[in-house]
């Protein structure tokens, strides 16, 4: 390559430089707007489900029992939120884990009596399974 030549190439650099760093910022910029959609649209849906396993979670009593966050609302947020990485795939099945046992625990946990009347017991180990499911909506 003679001297020329390797001047010409150096004459482009001021005109390259800052075209690269308009791509990378524009691609930067891009990631954290689509981002910001994308939690706005998670909390959307998570929010609803948080409180109302918060007010389960300090409820007394058997009022602990009286609202349960419905199969379609958690359904909702797992088809939405947990398959686009691995690692949201890896979250999900604890997500599945953990709303199988919300509804195993909600099930154990009442029977009719005699009388007809519902009887809640294990308010324990159901507050151990809000817990558990509220890992997955957090508020921020």
């Amino acid at each position: 390559m003679s001297e020329v030549e390797a001047n010409d190439y150096i004459k482009h650099i001021p005109y390259i430089i800052p075209f690269i760093t308009l791509l990378i910022g524009a691609w930067i910029g891009n990631r954290n707007a689509i981002n910001k959609d994308r939690r706005a649209e998670f909390l959307t849906i998570s929010a609803p489900i948080h409180d109302t396993l918060i007010a389960q979670l300090h409820a007394e009593g058997d009022r602990i029992f009286s609202n349960p966050v419905s199969k379609a609302d958690l359904l909702r947020l797992r088809s939405r939120y947990f398959h686009r990485t691995w690692f949201d795939r890896i979250k999900g099945i604890g997500f599945d884990r953990a709303v199988k046992e919300y509804q195993e625990q909600y099930k154990k946990s009442y029977h009719i009596d005699s009388s007809g009347r519902a009887v809640f017991s294990n308010h324990n180990s159901y507050r151990q399974t809000i817990n558990a499911l509220l890992k997955y909506t957090p508020i921020k």
